[in-house]
């Protein structure tokens, strides 16, 4: 959440930026050449830049969108590693690729930047289903034991694939429970209540 406001507030510093130097130009121009037909053709030539600037940016990320789609078979709870961002894909928008860390953060990403990025990402194949729900845990023992309870209650599970890691993450913090968000990943959808039901045992159970 931290990191958005920061992207968000830079993306303004920005803005603020070119709006300045293009005034600044205007002004100059018009200091300059007065109300001549230069003044009116700088203008318009000034406006019709910054709008390529900026309509480049917006058309990198689309194009870079539809290759990044189109270059692999890139699906929903998947884990991207970029650098030194983790996360799981939440959203496939049309500039940018929402991650989920795990500690419940989104991740906005553009396109132009993961094509640019040595990346990997964690692979599903088409038997495999996913099944997401939602526990809530006291705070019983430490964050990342809880967490290791619940991932071993996974795959002990009936049904589930072992090569997929589950993915956990906390939704919420409260004073004295955890609300995690867990995705795992079965054969088929029969096992899917036993899953959570196995889960919800061995919390129950510690």
């Amino acid at each position: 959440m931290l990191r958005d406001y920061q992207t968000a507030i830079n993306n303004i510093i920005f803005l603020v930026e070119i709006i300045i130097w293009v005034v600044f130009g205007i002004w100059a121009l018009k200091t300059f050449l007065s109300d001549t037909i230069y003044y009116s053709i700088a203008v318009i030539t000034i406006f019709a830049i910054v709008a390529a600037w900026i309509g480049w940016f917006v058309i990198r990320d689309f194009i870079a969108g539809v290759v990044f789609k189109l270059n692999d078979n890139y699906q929903k709870g998947q884990l991207i590693k970029l650098n030194e961002i983790n996360g799981f894909i939440e959203r496939l928008n049309y500039l940018n690729l929402d991650l989920v860390n795990e500690n419940g953060e989104t991740i906005k990403i553009p396109y132009s930047k993961i094509l640019t990025s040595i990346h990997f990402k964690s692979f599903i194949d088409s038997k495999t289903k996913q099944h997401k729900f939602s526990i809530t845990v006291l705070k019983h023992d430490s964050l990342e034991k809880t967490k290791e309870i619940i991932r071993r209650s996974v795959l002990v599970s009936p049904g589930v694939n072992l090569k997929k890691e589950p993915h956990i993450i906390v939704k919420q913090e409260l004073n004295d429970n955890w609300i995690f968000e867990i995705n795992a990943f079965v054969q088929n959808d029969d096992y899917c209540e036993l899953v959570e039901a196995n889960v919800r045992k061995s919390i129950e159970i510690n």
